[in-house]
């Protein structure tokens, strides 16, 4: 990854220099913001301007919300000109920090799963090369929110099959996940469509670009529980398979006991992680919004409230799927066995 700067067409500049001509101090509304101007120097490590000593200006900002703070040894994607000058710095390159994360992930996946790692390592490819087909579908003017409502059936089946194998308890787990997303989706789109006018479509990012970003919401909003969903769902399929395999005899009473039991450990935990996904894309933005004297209700209502009815939809969903997975596990495994 440190030595593949040919395989790009975008010119990369590595830096070598970089020199502050000058420092100005702005206030407003009481905040200090510095802007450092300063010229960046660099060599050029691909296509047909390779090894040349090239240097752009830059104007950055202590907040850096706008900008970017180079480095030495950063490279850069940038344009240039039939006058080998650069007319545009395009952006950071990443690929060598999240590469190697990715690789590390990889490792600890079969270390700790063995071959079941493996599996899961395969769905989640699977998994992103679907949501990638469908970005390439949505191209061709259909409705991205069709195609997420397939997808959402297919990704939870293969997922749940390389993850637990295709045995009963997946094929059950899968009924239980696909019955409960749409359940819950149905019932959170009514809520949404009688409280449309109060949604503020408009704070989601780029919804000025997207001519579908009502469809690209309500997309987010079918799959924002699906993991959860599925995760309750094969836990208590599997607990109360395991029971009826060990004990035959088992009454119907004592399996919706443990199953409920078993759904009240997992429920709170589970609830916590839609939480913490959901509100932590708002994060940054409720911050910034805030240090320009924003109070922060009216920026949660401004930029996390979108988040928010994601957080809730996910979490009628894990709801939801408690007593379905319960009631299917005891009919495919004990009800249907007499």
């Amino acid at each position: 990854m440190n030595n593949n700067a040919d395989l790009y067409d975008t010119p990369i500049l590595k830096v070598t220099d970089i020199s502050i001509n000058d420092t100005k101090e702005q206030i407003n509304n009481n905040l200090k913001e510095k802007y450092y101007y300063e010229t960046i120097s660099g060599n050029i490590l691909n296509g047909k301007f390779k090894n040349k000593k090239l240097s752009f200006e830059n104007v950055r900002t202590s907040s850096r919300v706008y900008d970017d703070e180079y480095a030495l040894n950063d490279e850069v994607f940038v344009n240039i000109d039939d006058n080998e000058n650069i007319s545009e710095v395009i952006n950071l390159r990443r690929d060598k920090y999240l590469i190697p994360l990715f690789v590390f992930m990889i490792c600890l996946l079969f270390l700790v799963g063995g071959l079941k790692g493996l599996f899961t390592f395969i769905s989640l490819i699977t998994n992103v090369f679907i949501i990638y087909l469908i970005t390439v579908l949505r191209d061709a003017n259909i409705n991205i929110f069709l195609l997420f409502s397939i997808a959402s059936v297919i990704m939870c089946f293969i997922s749940l099959t390389l993850t637990s194998g295709l045995n009963k308890k997946t094929l059950v787990a899968s009924l239980s996940s696909i019955i409960s997303l749409f359940i819950t989706f149905i019932i959170s789109y009514i809520i949404i469509l009688i409280f449309n006018w109060d949604i503020p479509y408009w704070y989601m990012d780029y919804a000025d670009i997207l001519y579908d970003y009502k469809e690209v919401f309500l997309s987010g909003v079918l799959i924002s529980g699906l993991g959860a969903i599925m995760d309750i769902a094969i836990s208590i399929s599997s607990t109360l398979n395991e029971l009826i395999v060990n004990n035959p005899k088992i009454s119907i009473k004592t399996l919706k006991k443990s199953g409920l039991v078993l759904s009240n450990d997992v429920m709170g935990t589970m609830l916590n992680v839609l939480l913490f996904t959901s509100i932590s894309g708002s994060i940054p933005m409720l911050i910034f919004v805030m240090r320009n004297n924003i109070r922060i209700f009216t920026a949660i209502g401004m930029y996390a409230k979108l988040s928010l009815i994601t957080f809730m939809t996910g979490c009628i969903g894990i709801i939801v799927t408690i007593p379905i997975s319960m009631y299917l596990a005891i009919y495919f495994f004990k009800r249907r066995k007499k």
